[in-house]
């Protein structure tokens, strides 16, 4: 397991959305101390190079998109958060293009006697929607995204000298791979081998919305992908008064024993660009407290999606995701927030476990599940960490059945000491994180 990787705290911004009022990527600046205050390590931007419209449809790797300023305001926001021991990591769109993409335009005017026409997939026996004279491939039949030809050795040069010039040029510590779950695994191994010539420990993370992460993630692959399967569990657990479902998960995934993915650092996260924001997502608003206890502390390191720290509600409407990636006035958000209580307790748990490694990089082990309550340990050298959730409206007593070091312990959370005995008290829609002493 990396401990690096793990001890991270990412913050994911979608900035063609947060960014609508006019501010450009260098008032992102401003937001260092805001950060801090959230322990984050990392600041993961989405998509920042020239598009049309939401930023996957690319047309230039090597031009931050205009809506949002210069490839030098980008350069100097890194530059200045790096400086604040704020890394930054970009959303890199390696699977398709936009139409306006200069190969394909090229394309577009020349057909087969193009130089880029390997570049992609066509079909010359066809038509596009767009009366283009040719079909070709794309993401899930939206034509303005054209899949790359990633066995093409042009394409891929192409692309690893861009993934060079956001590194050497720009600053950048780590991708995000879009759809990394269909980019060909021959083109990710030799992704990692060029980031690793360029002598950088750049991070590769990739979106995996299903299947068996151990395809993806390996020492000659990824480092990391997004744990979809536990992302459904935080919430459904809740709304279904079910813990069993991402106990379960957790067992399957991190079970000290048999865990299939006990030896990697996944990415957790309970909303993003893509999902229902958390605070519309759950039904009963008082298990945002326990949920985020569990985000806090189970294996994998947290990402928050801005403005959900403060609550903010966020559905798909009439099949757009343009409501999930709203403008975000922070400094509004500070004073005026009627959430205030959720970003507090968002605060709290960071620095818990900013201070406390084994709960970012220990091992797991389940102590107990019902309906309502969940227990689980965290440890690693010598340190052990007792995590109690309760997601019912009652005081609950519960049995941690442990042949734990008897004597009075305390609680992280709360900040009171707590006697490990048997039985222990959790709070309604609440939990503990109890040090082991």
């Amino acid at each position: 397991m990396d401990n690096s990787l793990c001890q991270k705290q990412i913050y994911h911004l979608y900035p063609l959305g947060a960014l609508c009022n006019g501010e450009g990527l260098s008032s992102l600046a401003e937001w260092a101390d805001y950060w801090k205050q959230l322990s984050i390590t990392t600041l993961l931007l989405g998509p920042l190079f020239q598009s049309n419209n939401h930023g996957y449809d690319i047309s230039d790797y090597y031009k931050v998109d205009a809506r949002l300023g210069t490839n030098e305001d980008l350069k100097g926001l890194v530059s200045s958060l790096k400086k604040q021991g704020i890394e930054v990591y970009l959303d890199a769109v390696f699977h398709h293009v936009g139409r306006r993409f200069f190969a394909f335009n090229d394309v577009l005017v020349h057909h087969e006697r193009s130089r880029y026409f390997h570049w992609f997939f066509i079909n010359q026996g066809g038509n596009s929607p767009f009366n283009d004279g040719f079909d070709y491939q794309n993401w899930e039949g939206h034509y303005n995204l054209v899949k790359l030809n990633l066995h093409n050795l042009e394409v891929k040069q192409f692309l690893f000298e861009a993934v060079k010039y956001w590194v050497k040029e720009l600053g950048i510590t780590g991708l995000r791979l879009d759809v990394a779950h269909q980019l060909e695994p021959s083109f990710i191994s030799e992704l990692r081998s060029f980031c690793e010539s360029l002598g950088e420990d750049i991070v590769l993370i990739g979106e995996a919305i299903h299947g068996d992460y151990r395809r993806l993630v390996s020492d000659t692959a990824l480092h990391s992908v997004t744990n979809y399967e536990v992302y459904k569990g935080l919430y459904s657990s809740h709304n279904d008064r079910n813990y069993f479902e991402v106990a379960y998960s957790l067992e399957r995934q991190y079970s000290s024993k048999h865990g299939i993915y006990r030896h990697m650092c996944l990415y957790n996260f309970v909303d993003n660009h893509d999902t229902k924001r958390i605070n519309s997502a759950i039904q009963e608003h008082k298990h945002i407290y326990p949920l985020h206890v569990l985000m806090y502390t189970i294996p994998g390191y947290p990402s928050l999606y801005y403005g959900s720290e403060f609550g903010m509600d966020g559905k798909k409407e009439h099949g757009s995701d343009w409501n999930l990636r709203p403008s975000l006035d922070i400094h509004y958000c500070k004073k005026h927030g009627t959430k205030q209580e959720i970003f507090k307790h968002i605060c709290k748990l960071a620095d818990i476990r900013k201070h406390h490694p084994a709960l970012a990089s220990g091992g797991y082990r389940q102590l107990f599940v019902a309906s309502e309550q969940f227990g689980f340990v965290r440890f690693d050298n010598g340190k052990q960490y007792i995590v109690l959730v309760n997601m019912s409206d009652a005081e609950v007593e519960v049995d941690i059945n442990n042949n734990w070091p008897k004597g009075m312990c305390w609680d992280l959370l709360n900040n009171e000491r707590v006697e490990v005995i048997n039985k222990i008290k959790i709070f309604p829609n609440w939990g503990r994180i109890i040090e082991v002493v």
